[in-house]
């Protein structure tokens, strides 16, 4: 509430109010403190391209906007001309807010999630990189990213599925990126990551399962590449996030067909898959291998 009343001023001055403020520190301001602050209101920087206009106030020479203004200070009864920030300065302080809280959030992944997923947390692609090879799948990508907030407690999801290097993980990578932007929690990661997190200990999968089971994004990458002996496990990942009731995404080179058709035999697939195709939408990533493309091998 204070640095919103007070937004005119330079930030060091704000900061300086809300200390003098704080409830164990409750001090009446008196005329040395005002001298200070008025002081403090009066500095400005003037840069190369700045210029004075006619009613004498400092104009930004990059975006043209005011550095200075009057405003009325009850203390001093009276207009007092003070630093303010120009548009671009103000522009760069809500950016680096942004890194700084974007950051803290980062920190905050890696060390809760940082022993199970497959792709360092600050890891940064996004849409933007993105070549349009797959339009199709890229339009559903942002559409999950842009519904995230209805659907965000539902248990929904993706299933990408196609050939090698189709563009599967790199979307979902962008939509991990785009969703971190919005301070949502998302795990990357796979079952022989998971199964290695886990170890040997029953409290290391406790531990595991309740990751998975409150993440507000789990994307499960690679899947059907893991060694037969995890089915079981796989079946407990799988279960644990569906009863959950949160979204899911899966990337898989298996065809869209293998899940639809698993083995009669093997009634563990049959559970796994079911489960998947209950909550997941498939979405299919055609054409060549965009490695073979950019390499050429």
């Amino acid at each position: 509430m204070l640095r919103q009343k007070y937004d005119f001023m330079p930030r060091e001055i704000v900061d300086l109010f809300e200390v003098w403020f704080a409830e164990d520190n409750i001090k009446p301001i008196d005329n040395e403190m005002m001298l200070y602050v008025y002081s403090k209101m009066k500095t400005v920087f003037r840069e190369d391209g700045d210029r004075i206009n006619s009613d004498g106030f400092l104009i930004c020479g990059k975006c043209g906007t005011p550095k200075q203004k009057l405003i009325y200070v009850e203390a001093f009864q009276g207009s007092v001309k003070t630093t303010v920030p120009c548009f671009c300065a103000t522009q760069k302080y809500l950016d680096d807010e942004q890194a700084r809280a974007r950051n803290k959030f980062l920190e905050a992944m890696e060390r809760w999630y940082g022993d199970v997923q497959i792709i360092k947390t600050g890891t940064k692609v996004s849409f933007t990189d993105d070549n349009k090879n797959n339009i199709k799948a890229t339009a559903k990508c942002k559409k999950f990213v842009d519904e995230w907030e209805k659907n965000a407690d539902t248990p929904c999801g993706l299933l990408f599925y196609g050939n090698v290097g189709t563009g599967k993980s790199f979307l979902s990578e962008c939509i991990k990126t785009a969703l971190i932007d919005k301070r949502v929690s998302v795990l990357m990661t796979n079952i022989q990551m998971l199964s290695a997190g886990m170890g040997q200990y029953k409290e290391r999968k406790t531990d595991v399962l309740y990751k998975i089971a409150n993440v507000s994004l789990l994307i499960l990458d690679d899947f059907g590449a893991e060694d037969e002996k995890l089915k079981s496990f796989m079946f407990e990942i799988i279960d644990t996030r569906c009863n959950a009731e949160k979204p899911l995404i899966i990337t898989t080179n298996l065809s869209l067909s293998a899940f639809e058709n698993p083995p009669s035999n093997d009634i563990q697939k049959q559970r796994i898959y079911d489960r998947i195709l209950s909550i997941c939408t498939p979405v299919e990533f055609s054409g060549k291998s965009q490695r073979v493309r950019k390499y050429g091998v």
